[in-house]
């Protein structure tokens, strides 16, 4: 797969999941404190975190913050220019 494909995949999955909260829910909702795990995500973990951090904005949430950084430092995907400012500033 070239970077571009994944690049692409990965906004489809982002769309996809934005258009998933209303259906599936989550009990997360944003402003709330979610501290990312001590030791880090594994990359399972990471995916996990970002399926039950739906709600939650990269800028408010540490926990879903750090598990897009860990699939980013992984090579699992790639961060579009808004998932980028939003972890990196």
């Amino acid at each position: 797969m070239t970077a571009g494909q994944v690049l692409v995949a990965f906004g489809l999955v982002v769309l996809l999941a934005g258009l998933m909260v209303p259906v599936l829910g989550s009990d997360c909702s944003t402003g709330v404190d979610h501290p990312a795990p001590a030791g880090g995500f594994t990359i399972a973990g990471a995916h996990c975190a970002t399926q039950q951090h739906l709600r939650c904005s990269p800028v408010e949430c540490e926990c879903v913050r750090e598990a897009w950084r860990t699939l980013i430092l992984a090579g699992r995907c790639e961060p579009t220019p808004e998932l980028h400012r939003m972890l990196y500033g």
